[in-house]
């Protein structure tokens, strides 16, 4: 267990379609990328309404450059470019240049009926909740782990205990992802 490393799982829209990305050469519209960008942000981060190119955007790529890295659009010195002309041309996407949140914030356009205010405060509600709990639970991970490298690896006992509540811990941990991943494709 000194070499387990605790590693946890990104559930928004590109992680999701990893597979995708994965193959020899994968080709997307730029446009459609963009949508999954900001689908995939969404889903991270509920509580905001726009996200600012610059930081949210561009850090959620970097983040991503294992997947997106392999995209001939981001082997070319301009990709920086060719997703803010992405952004700007998209029907799907709003620039909130129109609706005074500023130049470089972007959010897909609403397609939902009244209801869906709603509905989205119900699964932000419910994303935090599960949120509040992934982040005791991935505290709790990294304590026991301490906890067994440092002290009682002469101990058995114990440290079997110890190495099957960081298990539990880290599939408890997990399965919260994938409730958090259901909240997002809730229609």
């Amino acid at each position: 267990m000194s070499n387990h490393d605790v590693q946890f799982t990104c559930y928004c829209s590109i992680c999701k379609k990893q597979q995708y990305f994965l193959v020899p050469n994968p080709k997307i519209k730029t446009t459609r990328l963009c949508v999954l960008i900001l689908s995939s942000l969404r889903c991270l981060k509920p509580l905001n309404e726009y996200f600012q190119l610059k930081t949210d955007i561009y850090d959620f790529i970097t983040d991503h450059w294992h997947l997106l890295g392999r995209l001939k659009l981001f082997q070319q010195q301009n990709w920086k470019k060719a997703i803010l002309d992405a952004f700007n041309h998209c029907p799907q996407i709003e620039s909130g240049k129109d609706k005074s949140v500023g130049r470089g914030f972007y959010k897909l356009k609403n397609k939902y009926d009244n209801n869906a205010s709603e509905k989205v405060e119900l699964k932000t509600e419910l994303y935090q909740q599960y949120e509040e709990l992934q982040n005791i639970l991935n505290i709790n991970i990294k304590k026991l782990c301490l906890l067994y490298r440092k002290g009682f690896k002469t101990e058995l006992f114990i440290n079997n205990n110890i190495y099957s509540l960081v298990n539990a811990q880290i599939m408890q941990a997990r399965h919260i992802g994938k409730m958090k991943l259901s909240i997002c494709n809730l229609d």
